[in-house]
């Protein structure tokens, strides 16, 4: 999915986000629901960084640790984490659907950062697993991660793409008649 040398030249362990920097969280469950990862992206003095927010066993415990840190979550329509939205919701949590379209920019904004030298990761183990695994196909004239298809679980690969291109995505405020532009490419 993501060219193995571009992967392996984004790894930096040593790399954290801070602490006050703006971030965003994506989510996707693995095919039978056997776990649930959370992705989370902000800043990086290269560009964008990704890590994993959480990942752990079942879904029982993703509403209570979402509403906890306030934060609002992307979730791919039509994937295995859209069966937590109703659940999500009722307890409190926001929850922004991702349709295919959106979903196919989010998989090529996260290659072309790796590719050209703006993406940092941890090397995490279950995150490189998915990356090494995840097989593309094709949608539309774009491509999005094959999560059936591809020869593991892929859910963490989903969890960052999708965080990733929430946090790359403009964000418009208005402030005293000034309107201003955050995140997004530069």
């Amino acid at each position: 999915a993501i060219p193995a040398e571009a992967w392996l030249a984004a790894a930096d362990p040593t790399a954290v986000l801070p602490e006050d920097a703006p971030v965003c969280y994506g989510i996707e469950c693995s095919n039978q629901y056997e776990y649930t990862t959370i992705g989370v992206a902000g800043p990086s003095p290269k560009g964008i960084h990704v890590e994993l927010a959480a990942s752990n066993p079942g879904t029982g415990w993703v509403a209570a640790w979402a509403k906890e840190r306030g934060i609002t979550l992307q979730v791919r329509k039509g994937s295995p984490a859209a069966a937590l939205i109703d659940d999500l919701e009722t307890a409190g949590v926001t929850v922004e659907e991702v349709g295919s379209e959106d979903a196919a920019r989010a998989c090529g904004q996260l290659l072309l950062a790796a590719i050209e030298g703006r993406l940092v990761h941890r090397e995490v183990p279950v995150l490189t697993a998915a990356v090494r695994k995840a097989i593309r196909r094709n949608h539309s004239d774009s491509f999005l991660w094959d999560q059936r298809k591809s020869s593991a679980d892929i859910a963490p690969l989903w969890a960052v793409t999708l965080a990733a291109s929430k946090y790359l995505q403009p964000q418009t405020t208005e402030s005293e008649g000034w309107v201003m532009i955050i995140g997004g490419d530069s």
